[in-house]
């Protein structure tokens, strides 16, 4: 499992050589989803996180390699804890769909039955990635002397 925080330095950011193709997730203020650009809800990030794993490049739009894909969340600062949290939790859903997937295809039974090894491979061939990032804060000015009354 990889987890990318946003780096505020971005002069310090290691090279990355390969595609890294995301599906970005924004959750605003009101707690409404933004996916892929378009209004959604939990169903969709977790079908357009299964999809953008299982793409194979088939779709140019989505990761052309499982390994490579990446589901992105961009939260306003003020988002509800509860939106953010049901958005993580689809990634996750849509993740385990993939892998209980392909763990019937390759062994016939689902991953949580897998031997560890069994589970390894599975695991190898499926990566996990999560992007989180909030949106900058927009700081209010005050006075000087509102701050120190």
């Amino acid at each position: 499992m990889k987890v990318y925080i946003d780096n505020p330095f971005p002069a310090f950011l290691p090279p990355y050589c390969g595609l890294r193709q995301e599906v970005e997730i924004a959750i605003n203020n009101d707690g409404l989803y933004l996916v892929e650009g378009e209004i959604g809800d939990s169903s969709s990030i977790r079908n357009i996180t299964y999809k953008n794993i299982t793409n194979n490049g088939k779709d140019v739009s989505l990761s052309s390699n499982p390994r490579w894909a990446l589901s992105s969340i961009n939260w306003d600062y003020g988002a509800p804890k509860v939106q953010f949290d049901a958005a993580i939790e689809a990634i996750l859903n849509g993740y385990t769909e993939v892998i209980n997937d392909a763990s019937f295809k390759k062994f016939n039974k689902e991953f949580c039955l897998l031997t560890p090894i069994e589970g390894g491979e599975i695991l190898s061939e499926y990566n996990f990635n999560l992007k989180l990032r909030y949106r900058e804060l927009e700081y209010q000015k005050f006075a000087l002397d509102t701050i120190i009354n």
